[in-house]
C-alpha cells in the first residue's frame, strides 16, 4: 500500500480536542466525517513524548474505533524535537505507530526551524523501519529555515503534507517541495487566520490527487458544506491518462505509445499526476538490489526508467521519483573506478594479483553490471530533466 491507499482523496485531521476523548467520541467523529465524504481521519496520538488516549484505552483502540466505522485511521504526533530533551521518546512513538499501522505522520513546525541536527537523528532511526512516514510542516520552508531540515529528513520520508493555509502559501509550496523527489499533498485550512484564503481556488489549483483538511471542529461546523464540496470534487476526478496512452482499467495496465507497459504502483503514480505524455517509459520495470547504487541503504526494489525521470519502489519508500542526477554520478564513478582497477590488473607484471583488489573489483563490477540496464536511461533522464553534468 502507498499513502494514497491509506489517506484516500479527502483526509481530515483530528486535533487537540481528542486528548480526552472516549471511544464513543471517536465513533461519533468517524460517522460525522463519513457524512461529509471524508475518506480517512488523521488522529493525534501524542504531543511530544506524551502519549494520548487515557480515556479511550489507548490510541490503538481509538484508531480501531474509527476503522470499525469504515474509515482509515492514520496516527500523527506533534514533534518538539529535542526542545524538552524528549526526542528519543518522540521517535519511539513514531516507530510504534509505523509498526502497528503501517503509516505514521509527524507534525514538525517551529521547534525544528534550523535544526537539521535533530532531523538527522529522526532520519537515522526511522530509515530502517518498515512502514510509511509522512511529515506535515510549513508550506514556506525557505522562510522558516527548513530546507536544511528537509534535506536531512528526506531519505526517510515517503510524503509531505505542506500546510497551505493561505493564498500566499498556495503560490509557493509547489516550488518549495517539488525539488525533493517525494510526493506532497496540500493541507488546506478551514479559516482565514493565516491570511486571505480562497479555499476552493487553492484546491482547484493544487493539481493533487488528494486534499487534506485542517481540521475536525470547523469541518463539522461552519465549513461543513465546503468540505462536502471538496470531497465530491476530488472524488469525481477521473484518473488522468496521458494523451496518446492506453489504460486497461480491468487489468490496471497503462501502455505508452511505444507499447511499453507501466503496471502496479508505477501505473498509479502516473495516473494520479499531470504526467507529460512525452515522458514515455524506456523499458519495463526491473528488480535491482540495491535499487540505487548511490544510496545502497534503500535496499532492493524495482526501477522503471522514463525519458525524463526514473520511478523506483522499495518496501520502505513505496513509489518515488529517483534523484537521477545523484544516481547517475554514483554509477559513473563506480564504472570509472572499475575501469581503473582493470587497468591496474592489466599492468601487473608479477602475475600475482592482489586478492583484495580482486574482491573490490568484483563488488564494483557486480553493481555496475546490474546498473548497466538503467544507466543509459538515467543518463537520458538527467540530460532532459536536470541538464548536462559539468
Amino acid at each position: 500500500m502507498n499513502e494514497l491507499d491509506y489517506l484516500g482523496v479527502c483526509p481530515l485531521f483530528l486535533g487537540v480536542e481528542t486528548a480526552d476523548w472516549s471511544l464513543q467520541d471517536f465513533h461519533i467523529a468517524a460517522k460525522n466525517a463519513k457524512q461529509l465524504g471524508v475518506t480517512s481521519l488523521i488522529v493525534k496520538i501524542a504531543d511530544g513524548g506524551i502519549v494520548w488516549g487515557n480515556n479511550s484505552g489507548g490510541w490503538r483502540n481509538a484508531l480501531e474505533a474509527i476503522e470499525q466505522e469504515g474509515l482509515h485511521a492514520i496516527p500523527y504526533t506533534y514533534s518538539y524535537g529535542n526542545k524538552f530533551g524528549a526526542i528519543q521518546a518522540e521517535i519511539n512513538i513514531l516507530i510504534a505507530a509505523m509498526q502497528t499501522c503501517g503509516i505514521a505522520i509527524a507534525d514538525m513546525e517551529a521547534e525544528y526551524n534550523g535544526h537539521a541536527d535533530w532531523a538527522d537523528i529522526v532520519k537515522n532511526q526511522l530509515l530502517p523501519i518498515n512502514g510509511l512516514f509522512g511529515v506535515t510542516t510549513w508550506a514556506d520552508p525557505s522562510l522558516q529555515d527548513w530546507h536544511p531540515v528537509l534535506q536531512a529528513l528526506n531519505p526517510c520520508v515517503n510524503f509531505y503534507l505542506p500546510q497551505v493555509y493561505s493564498n500566499f502559501l498556495a503560490g509557493m509550496y509547489h516550488t518549495e517541495f517539488g525539488q525533493y523527489g517525494r510526493a506532497y499533498y496540500p493541507v488546506i485550512n478551514l479559516g482565514t487566520d493565516a491570511g486571505p484564503n480562497d479555499i476552493l481556488t487553492v484546491v482547484q489549483g493544487s493539481n493533487s490527487p488528494l486534499i487534506c483538511v485542517w481540521e475536525y471542529q470547523p469541518a463539522i461546523g461552519a465549513y461543513s458544506s465546503l468540505v462536502k464540496q471538496i470531497a465530491q470534487l476530488k472524488g469525481s476526478v477521473d484518473m488522468q491518462v496521458p494523451k496518446g496512452w492506453k489504460y486497461d482499467s480491468k487489468a490496471k495496465i497503462l501502455t505508452a505509445p511505444n507499447n511499453t507497459q507501466v503496471i502496479t504502483g508505477f501505473c498509479e503514480w502516473v495516473l494520479n499526476r499531470d504526467w507529460d505524455p512525452g515522458n514515455i517509459p524506456l523499458m519495463s520495470a526491473i528488480g535491482l538490489n540495491p535499487v540505487e547504487v548511490g544510496n545502497p541503504n534503500l535496499g532492493g526494489g524495482t526501477v522503471q526508467p522514463f525519458r525524463k525521470t526514473v520511478l523506483a519502489w522499495t518496501p520502505k519508500s513505496g513509489v518515488y521519483e529517483m534523484w537521477v542526477g545523484q544516481e547517475y554520478l554514483a554509477l559513473y564513478r563506480a564504472l570509472n573506478t572499475a575501469n581503473q582497477m582493470i587497468k591496474t590488473l592489466q599492468q601487473q607484471q608479477t602475475g600475482v594479483v592482489s586478492q583484495e583488489l580482486i574482491a573490490s573489483l568484483n563488488t564494483i563490477l557486480a553493481n555496475t553490471d546490474q546498473a548497466e540496464k538503467v544507466l543509459t536511461a538515467i543518463k537520458t533522464a538527467v540530460q532532459d530533466a536536470v541538464g548536462t553534468l559539468q
